[in-house]
Formats: structure tokens, sequence, C-alpha cells
């Protein structure tokens, strides 16, 4: 016999299959949550599979209590009646994070080289180069001996 306790209060323990998601029915009680299409719907259920970037496979398997939560639905994808909003069912979903990450970025820029250009200057004496306008300064001189060479 279950405690009434238990019976009063139960709470809903669904969270959003979407990636990167924290739709959660017990934190945030506004959300509603829909199964992903049956397999007798396949090809409305092989876009939501695409839609959301999930994959079944060893680490994710669609079953009965495999949801999407309303955030990743817009307005025009539900039909309101008196008591409550019904998912239509050609809805798929098409609101995720990633893509307002990718729609803010900004185009590449050309890149500046690290190095300013190099101008060398020509002198008689060939062991020495100095480099104006650069990070750095090279000068020849002779090997040294290593001990090891003897």
């Amino acid at each position: 016999m279950a405690s009434p306790a238990a019976s009063t209060s139960k709470q809903r323990d669904e969270y959003c299959c979407v990636p990167f998601c924290n739709g959660n029915a017990r934190t945030n009680k506004e959300l509603s949550f829909h199964h992903i299409p049956s397999e007798k719907k396949m090809l409305t259920r092989k876009q939501w599979i695409v839609a959301i970037r999930r994959d079944e496979g060893e680490f994710f398997k669609i079953g009965g209590n495999t949801v999407v939560c309303s955030k990743h639905f817009k307005k025009e994808d539900y039909r309101w009646t008196p008591n409550r909003k019904c998912l239509k069912p050609e809805a798929v979903p098409s609101v995720f994070d990633w893509k307002l990450n990718e729609s803010s970025r900004k185009a590449p820029t050309s890149r500046q080289s690290l190095f300013k250009k190099m101008k060398v200057d020509d002198r008689e004496d060939e062991d020495e180069m100095v480099v104006e306008d650069s990070v750095c300064e090279v000068h020849n001189s002779q090997s040294v001996d290593h001990e090891n060479d003897m």
C-alpha cells in the first residue's frame, strides 16, 4: 500500500532529451513535454531525431519516457483549446540554443601578420645582419667548440 503523502504530492519526473537543455518538470511547472512520435509516424519521428541532434545508440534510446520540452517549439506549432494547448501533429522542434549561437557568430576577419615587414641593412660586414622594424636581431658568431668534439 502506498503512503498517503506519496500519492498526494506526486511530482512529474520528466526531463528534456535535447542536448544542453535543462528542461525539467520538477523545477519548471510552466513547461509542457511532448513524446517523440511513434514508429508508426516514421517520417515525423526521423525529423524530430535530426532536429534535436540525437541518434539512437548505446548512450541514447528512445523509449516511452523520452520527451522534448516546449522550449523547442514555436507558438505556431500549437493549437489552442479552451482548456490547454496541444501540439500540432506535423510540428517538429525547431528552437535550440545552438541555432541562436550560430546566427550571432560574426564572419571571420582578415588576419594580420604577427611580424612586421623586415628591412635588411646592407653592410660591408657580412657577419652581422641588422633587422629594422622587427621583433628580433640576428648576429652571426663563430661556432663554439664543445668538450665532446675534441
